[in-house]
């Protein structure tokens, strides 16, 4: 494990024998795997703007991270990264996967005053990132909370109020109706797809 210590940063303390974030192997390279980002808590990304607090999730594509901006431009302090595997930064440059073209499509919305921002992520900032599996494309946009499916879970009956429900399902078809306006087809319409807004979110609805 001696090479992961050297790719870190040489202040943090040593790794444990097993992965920090063991939900994937996080040791296999693309021939072996799609080579997902290697990191821990309080390593710096992009020449130090960003510090990891810990992992939010992960997908079939890439890995999500809570860090902390350590200069904020925009009055947070606390921001999601996703990081691309390499396979996927490889697909996202030869064009075969659109994702940041499309959250540039969204970016530019109609997002001012007298606008709701509707339920769909906003990109801050976007960077590559060098690692031991070679290069990942990375997308910076606010925190959100749990999948609906989760946060129902959480529900003492197993289900959620009408007042609760009329909310996210008004944000979630706002959302996909200014993708339509803009010929963008969102095929992923299930629970876990659809995170619950934020409570700040909410006050302004």
């Amino acid at each position: 494990m001696n090479f992961l210590r050297n790719l870190l940063s040489a202040s943090a303390a040593p790794l444990p024998a097993e992965t920090v974030f063991p939900e994937e192997n996080l040791l296999l390279n693309v021939p072996q795997g799609d080579g997902y980002f290697l990191t821990r808590p309080g390593a710096l990304l992009k020449a130090g703007r960003y510090k990891v607090i810990r992992k939010l999730g992960r997908g079939s594509s890439s890995s999500t991270f809570l860090v902390e901006d350590l200069s904020p431009k925009h009055g947070l302090e606390y921001f999601a990264v996703k990081v691309l595997s390499v396979s996927s930064t490889i697909a996202l440059r030869e064009g075969i996967i659109q994702e940041l073209d499309v959250l540039q499509v969204v970016k530019d919305g109609p997002w001012g005053p007298g606008h709701i921002n509707p339920a769909l992520p906003i990109l801050l900032d976007h960077f590559a990132l060098q690692g031991p599996h070679g290069v990942h494309y990375c997308f910076v946009t606010w925190t959100s909370c749990s999948d609906v499916g989760a946060f129902r879970a959480t529900a003492p009956t197993g289900s959620l109020s009408v007042y609760i429900v009329k909310p996210i399902i008004c944000a979630t078809v706002d959302a996909v109706r200014f993708l339509h306006t803009r010929d963008i087809i969102h095929a992923g319409m299930w629970l876990l797809s659809v995170l619950t807004p934020t409570s700040s979110w909410l006050t302004a609805v």
